[in-house]
């Protein structure tokens, strides 16, 4: 899926409104040079000819692309937010999201997450994407040690 220059390369997540994506941004990427190091990277890796081999081989290639974009993911990965196809036809729910991004777009603070880029006729909207993942995955993480959690958001 591709929304402006905005790639989708897998779901990271979805709810009642959309889904959310990890997307390369296309402009940014320097595709030629990303393809001249996986070509360096899998050079041993010759097709025997065997569906097996060539599995194999794919598989290390895909492996090699994403080490390189999560080593990269600052500069070129985001995520893509997408409104779910009946809510993009819902002008309800595309004036929510005008606001939203609106909004989004006038603040500025470090626990807030910013707007990228976005297209509320088109349902869509991109936000930084952040390695550590979602928050919810982090949850348990202080459980029972309140000082040692507002140290680590203090930052």
């Amino acid at each position: 899926m591709r929304c402006g220059k905005w790639e989708a390369i897998r779901e990271l997540g979805h709810g009642g409104q959309g889904v959310a994506y990890l997307a390369l941004d296309t402009a940014a990427l320097n595709l030629p040079s990303v393809l001249e190091e996986l070509r360096r990277a899998v050079g041993g890796l010759a097709a025997s000819g065997s569906a097996e081999d060539n599995e194999r081989n794919a598989l290390a290639a895909l492996g090699i692309i994403e080490k390189y974009l999560e080593r990269e993911s600052e500069k070129y990965c985001a995520v893509l937010k997408v409104l779910h196809e009946p809510a993009r036809k819902d002008e309800k729910a595309l004036e929510r999201l005008r606001n939203e991004v609106a909004v989004l777009g006038r603040l500025s603070h470090p626990n807030l997450i910013g707007v990228i880029d976005s297209s509320a006729p088109e349902g869509w909207f991109v936000t930084p994407f952040y390695r550590e993942g979602a928050l919810a995955r982090h949850l348990g993480r202080f459980a029972g040690r309140p000082e040692e959690a507002l140290e680590a958001l203090r930052g």
